[in-house]
């Protein structure tokens, strides 16, 4: 599957690259811990090391220190194809109930 339609323009192509390159190096860490439910979806083809019997892999472990209600779900294929057919499928499975039971703020 293409990422970017054949005829990008090459300006479109740096945004992408530089907006990446940012995201990559950002060393965020929040003051607070966050109280709420966080859903993480880690792709599995990005992270194959998944320890057995449930344990948390390495991304819920750094996610909980942050987030202690955080809860991991593996998601088909990697960064990218998770967003796309056929993996976005199972993607749109797992997150549309869990919109549905999400609390509006007032």
């Amino acid at each position: 599957s293409r990422l970017m339609p054949p005829r990008t323009n090459l300006q479109a192509l740096r945004g992408v690259v530089q907006v990446f390159g940012r995201n990559i190096n950002a060393d965020y860490k929040p003051a607070t811990p966050y109280a709420g439910r966080l859903h993480l979806a880690v792709a599995m083809q990005d992270s194959p090391d998944v320890e057995a019997a449930g344990q948390p892999d390495e991304a819920l472990a750094a996610w909980l220190g942050y987030a202690p209600l955080a809860r991991l779900w593996h998601a088909p294929g990697n960064h990218l194809t998770m967003l796309a057919p056929p993996h976005v499928d199972e993607l749109a499975a797992w997150i549309k109930p869990l919109l549905r039971g999400a609390e509006m703020p007032a």
